[in-house]
This record gives C-alpha cells, sequence and structure tokens, in this order.
C-alpha cells in the first residue's frame, strides 16, 4: 500500500475514541498524564476521547498518542481494509 493510498484510508476513516480510553485505561494512565506524555493537554485528550468529537485530529497527534500507548496507530481506527 503506497503513502497517497494509506492517508486516503486514514482521512476516510472514523477515529475511535473508545479503543484511546481503553488503551489508556490498561496502561493506568490519566488523561492528564497522557497529555504530558504527547505535549498536549488535559482538555485536548478529553475533548477527543468524547464520541460526538466529530473534529479531525492531526496525524502527528495521533502517532504521539500511539507511540505513547506503545500500540499501532491502525488501532485507533475503524473501517480500514
Amino acid at each position: 500500500m503506497n503513502i497517497r493510498k494509506i492517508r486516503k484510508t486514514m482521512r476516510k476513516a472514523r477515529f475511535s475514541a473508545e479503543i484511546l480510553k481503553i488503551l489508556e485505561s490498561r496502561k493506568k494512565l490519566t488523561e492528564m498524564q497522557l497529555g504530558k506524555m504527547i505535549g498536549k493537554s488535559r482538555k485536548f485528550i478529553s475533548l477527543i476521547e468524547y464520541p460526538r468529537y466529530g473534529k479531525e485530529i492531526n496525524l502527528d497527534s495521533l502517532f504521539d498518542i500511539s507511540r505513547a500507548l506503545d500500540v499501532d496507530i491502525y488501532y485507533f481506527f475503524i473501517g480500514i481494509e
């Protein structure tokens, strides 16, 4: 899969806030701790965990979160084939 195809797929996919919550709880991290790990505020983490957030999330932020939680970025998407 080339990079253009990956980006196009990711733009169409929906971010799964529920997966973020589950991973956070497994790592026993609070929103504040995760925010500090990625250089964002607790409010930012809280907003993206809200099921009806509906805004785009910067891929750089998502990569930072995936590294902090030690998971592949694909865990956060639904509908990727």
